[in-house]
């Protein structure tokens, strides 16, 4: 079975101290390669969930329809969502083992996980009935996943505060984007003058020099980031991976008290409480950070602490000299 997804994101970088508000397009594009089904004989089977974003083994055959268990075991630090059409959506968190009994028709079964970019990076399986091969088997689309990941975030939110909260929310949003608007329309005509680099993130003006930053994965490249003592860098960050992944400043105790507190303030803004910058980019996205560090900084880490991303080795040096 050959299939191929392509993702094209037009995202906005996050804008972060010193950092200019800029747009980058790149794209991705992820074929599965053809593979064959392990054959099943027992009514249960165990299907390996994988921090690389694969099932293992992805595909799993059984000689005739009926009800088979399947026994989705996260051996990785990266929780998953998976999806089984015709029933309910579950999470398998690191290091769980979640039971599923399904029942398998002749056509076979489908599925996937839906957390952000695990489908696009491939991480689709199946049960094949029989003699037919998975080829046969119901094709998981672009819009179904995507329409998966709409009724998540529905449900989460409707766990949430109410509606009218949300709506005072939203204008209060509106009200400060607007603000935000006015404050800039000064400085737009000269950012739309300036010169980008090859993602098209624009070239801060105030930074002595750019450092470019791949992120994939789980690594930085390069994964050791140099800087003179008082020297303004704009490190331009390039998520080339199919996950969203996060750059920050940080050194060994402030990592060991965030995981320590459970990831308990990621996502809550742009910087931790140790001051340490925060950039979160989309895959497919790029972003600018602008720095300017001294010798005495505490910092000497660059890390993502989105959670499993850290643990799969996802850290680098920071070197003020």
């Amino acid at each position: 079975m050959k299939r191929t997804t392509f993702i094209a994101l037009l995202l906005g970088a996050v804008l972060l101290v010193g950092c200019r508000n800029t747009t980058a397009e790149l794209s991705i594009t992820t074929t599965l390669p053809p593979t064959t089904a392990v054959s099943v004989e027992g009514a249960s089977s165990d299907v390996i969930l994988t921090d690389t974003l694969q099932f293992e083994p992805a595909f799993l055959s059984i000689p005739n329809p009926g009800v088979h268990t399947i026994n989705f075991i996260n051996e990785g630090f990266v929780p998953h969502d998976i999806e089984v059409p015709g029933h309910e959506p579950f999470v398998v968190d690191a290091g769980q083992t979640v039971t599923k009994t399904v029942d398998v028709g002749p056509e076979g079964l489908s599925f996937y996980c839906s957390t952000e970019g695990h489908f696009e990076a491939g991480m689709v399986g199946g049960i094949a009935v029989g003699s037919a091969g998975i080829d046969t088997l119901p094709e998981i689309t672009a819009e179904a996943v995507a329409a998966a990941r709409a009724h998540d975030q529905d449900s989460m939110e409707a766990m949430g505060d109410d509606g009218e909260m949300m709506d005072e929310m939203a204008h209060d949003d509106e009200m400060a984007h607007d603000d935000e608007t006015a404050q800039d329309e000064g400085a737009a005509s000269d950012e739309e003058a300036a010169p980008v680099d090859e993602s098209g993130i624009a070239i801060d003006p105030a930074a002595d020099r750019q450092i470019r930053i791949v992120m994939t994965e789980y690594a930085f490249e390069p994964a050791t980031v140099s800087v003179f003592a008082g020297e303004t860098v704009q490190l331009i960050l390039v998520n080339e991976g199919f996950l969203v992944h996060e750059f920050r400043l940080a050194n060994e105790h402030s990592v060991e008290e965030h995981i320590a507190s459970g990831h308990a303030d990621h996502g809550e803004g742009e910087a931790d409480h140790h001051d340490a910058p925060i950039v979160e980019v989309p895959a497919g996205s790029a972003a600018s950070l602008t720095v300017t560090l001294e010798a005495d900084t505490e910092f000497d880490l660059i890390t993502c602490l989105i959670p499993g991303h850290y643990e799969n080795g996802m850290v680098g040096d920071l070197s003020v000299i």
